[in-house]
């Protein structure tokens, strides 16, 4: 699947998310409160006014099932908020969940974990650790630490180079079992799949000539993953 944003405004996407229960795909660019932010329908035909705005200067957005809600982080004291949506699904507005920096820094990108009930930041100055926050307060509550292609602890070797292969803002939570999170390793032009203990359990490769990013333009949503490539301003799904 495709999805392109026909719209000027925004040079990075900030994420894809599906909401189940009215089958419908969320695209919003990060980077400023005006920039476009798109609904469609499962088959990614846009529902939405070419003229709607992204309202938050997202930084990341993901669903929610605790609240049946599209949830987002934002730029520095931007906060967290949820996004307010009519009848038809179309978001009219927002409401704050928490305000200021709830996070490691100004443009942090949260991955939100509904089995846990917590977001986590993926921190790139720490060789790629995680700072994990809890959505109930907002608040900080543990770092975790990321393996880097090693899969197991009997062959643990962190080489902290590693770390300039990635795309250095954007980590996934998949909610599947044994591949938690995903990474996108830029250099390898794959995904990496990594389990809650922080080890490399698998990959899968990008076709050939597939435009990957170092900072956003990378999500996760129905089971797909999503490249944003920046210069078509096409999202496109990968399964």
């Amino acid at each position: 699947m495709e999805i392109k944003v026909a719209r000027e405004g925004g040079a990075n996407g900030a994420g894809v998310v599906w909401h189940p229960k009215l089958k419908k795909y969320y695209l919003g660019m990060a980077g400023n409160e005006i920039y476009p932010l798109l609904v469609t329908d499962a088959s990614g035909k846009i529902l939405s006014d070419i003229t709607l705005e992204c309202m938050v200067d997202l930084k990341n957005f993901w669903y929610n099932p605790k609240v049946n809600a599209v949830q987002c982080n934002g730029y520095d004291s931007y906060g967290w908020r949820q996004y307010e949506l009519d009848s038809k699904g179309i978001p009219t507005g927002t409401k704050i969940l928490y305000d200021g920096l709830n996070q490691p820094d100004a443009n942090s990108v949260g991955a939100y974990d509904p089995s846990s009930n917590k977001v986590y930041f993926l921190s790139a100055e720490n060789n790629m650790e995680f700072s994990v926050y809890l959505m109930s307060t907002g608040m900080f509550d543990q770092t975790m630490k990321l393996h880097l292609q090693n899969t197991s602890s009997n062959e643990l070797n962190d080489q902290p180079g590693l770390s300039d292969e990635y795309n250095s803002t954007t980590a996934i939570y998949t909610g599947l079992p044994n591949k938690q999170f995903l990474l996108l390793n830029i250099d390898k032009e794959r995904v990496e799949f990594y389990n809650v203990k922080g080890f490399m359990t698998g990959y899968k490769q990008f076709p050939p000539n597939t435009k990957l990013e170092d900072r956003f333009n990378f999500s996760f949503a129905n089971g797909l993953v999503w490249i944003f490539n920046k210069e078509s301003r096409i999202w496109t799904a990968f399964k």
